[in-house]
């Protein structure tokens, strides 16, 4: 079979880079040396911190409340984050808050007295479930009026400032499932703030109890927002979103219309959203 042209390109980039030595950076972005060295040095950099696990039941979806199995992965982290005092950072791929979240979320927004929330999730360029952002997108206005700060990773933005993610994704596509809490609770796994994530999934949550740990959490958190995303703003009619992106230079660029917007993603979205149930997104 032939090659294409795509094929050929990548092929000669990797030719031109044959044993070229791979520059390995001596500490991360937080300071710290790589784990492979502190294994080899036997001196493993580790915090010490009570946690407890939240899990589903296998037999969840069958209706666990139901069976007596009590309350689920999500409405126990929701309830997490309803007990916030100060601050609740969510950084979640796939995020449809639904009628229990934004009660949630309004809230916690509600005054300055209360929790301040701030959302990190994918873009419509950088997600790999347009069907499941689309739905995500409907809430995008209530959720900046009701106070949150919401920002979406831009698939390519990294590239542009030369500063690698951190937070759990690669250049151009988010996947932790984290928060922190009140800069003290930290949540690490496998759920997402979505409908299917509440209803189908068996899913699992490790809570730890460490100021230590929630700060670094914040230390990639505010990494990521200043280099790798758009942050969401209403436009000045309050009816509208505008992103907006920071530069290589230290400057702000505002996009009017939504980054990574196609055809042929609004055609997948247009053709299928009517056959799928937000329930299971």
């Amino acid at each position: 079979m032939p090659q294409t042209q795509a094929q050929a390109r990548f092929d000669d980039r990797v030719a031109a880079h044959v044993g070229a030595a791979i520059e390995e950076r001596a500490h991360d972005v937080l300071g710290h040396t790589a784990v492979a060295l502190q294994l080899h040095a036997g001196r493993l950099e580790l915090v010490a911190a009570p946690a407890h696990v939240f899990a589903d039941s296998p037999h969840k979806v069958d209706d666990a409340e139901a069976a007596g199995e009590g309350p689920t992965v999500t409405q126990r982290t929701l309830a997490l984050f309803a007990a916030a005092q100060r601050s609740v950072h969510i950084t979640s791929p796939y995020f449809i808050p639904g009628e229990h979240g934004m009660a949630m979320i309004r809230a916690a927004g509600a005054t300055d007295a209360n929790a301040r929330v701030v959302l990190m999730t994918n873009s419509l360029a950088s997600t790999d479930e347009p069907l499941v952002y689309a739905e995500y997108a409907k809430h995008r206005v209530e959720l900046l009026k009701a106070g949150v700060r919401v920002y979406e990773v831009g698939a390519t933005l990294g590239r542009g400032t030369g500063q690698g993610a951190t937070l759990g994704h690669s250049i151009d596509r988010l996947h932790a499932k984290v928060a922190s809490i009140d800069g003290r609770v930290v949540f690490i796994g496998s759920m997402n703030l979505d409908p299917r994530s509440a209803i189908v999934n068996s899913e699992m949550g490790l809570v730890i109890d460490s100021p230590e740990i929630a700060q670094t959490l914040s230390t990639l958190f505010r990494h990521d927002l200043v280099h790798n995303v758009y942050r969401l703003r209403l436009s000045a009619d309050g009816e509208r979103i505008e992103w907006v992106e920071t530069t290589a230079d230290g400057g702000q660029r505002v996009h009017h219309m939504e980054p990574g917007d196609n055809w042929r993603t609004r055609l997948q979205i247009w053709l299928l959203a009517p056959f799928v149930a937000a329930d299971l997104l």
